[in-house]
């Protein structure tokens, strides 16, 4: 019995409670349509977000081609590039021995050219020759048939 009055206060004190938790209650409830046109218009989104993601997920083949025709393309100038710089490197190659025989070539040129008097000193005995050559005209012309 003497146990009453605190068990008393104590049910006081939770009966205070109840429009505390009344008023917490009734703002969470009124919180419910708030929430759920949220919900509704997030929901709403899912198919604009799907055919997105279709759209996009529709390009991945072209995408993929395009791809793939610039690494062939990549490659190709790749290959072209090699073969120009294997042509370019055996040109390359190629220069010492031109020099070399451009070189022996011009160290020919004096011995040429100290060539010309000799020429020169035997016109006048090939000049000399044709008088004998022209008197051998007659003789000739009586070896051919008649």
């Amino acid at each position: 019995w003497s146990l009453i009055p605190s068990q008393w206060s104590l049910l006081s004190s939770q009966w205070s409670l109840i429009p505390s938790q009344w008023s917490l209650l009734s703002s969470q409830w009124s919180l419910i349509p708030s929430q759920w046109s949220l919900l509704s218009s997030q929901w709403s989104l899912i198919p604009s977000q799907w055919s997105l993601l279709s759209s996009q997920w529709s390009l991945i083949p072209y995408q993929w081609s395009l791809l793939s025709s610039q690494w062939s393309l990549l490659s190709s100038q790749w290959s072209l590039l090699s073969s120009q710089w294997s042509l370019l490197s055996s040109q390359w190659s190629l220069i010492p021995s031109q020099w070399s025989l451009l070189s022996s070539q011009w160290s020919l040129i004096p011995s040429q050219w100290s060539l010309i008097p000799s020429q020169w000193s035997l016109i006048p005995s090939q000049w000399s020759l044709i008088p004998s050559q022209w008197s051998l005209l007659p003789s000739q012309r009586s070896l051919l048939p008649s």
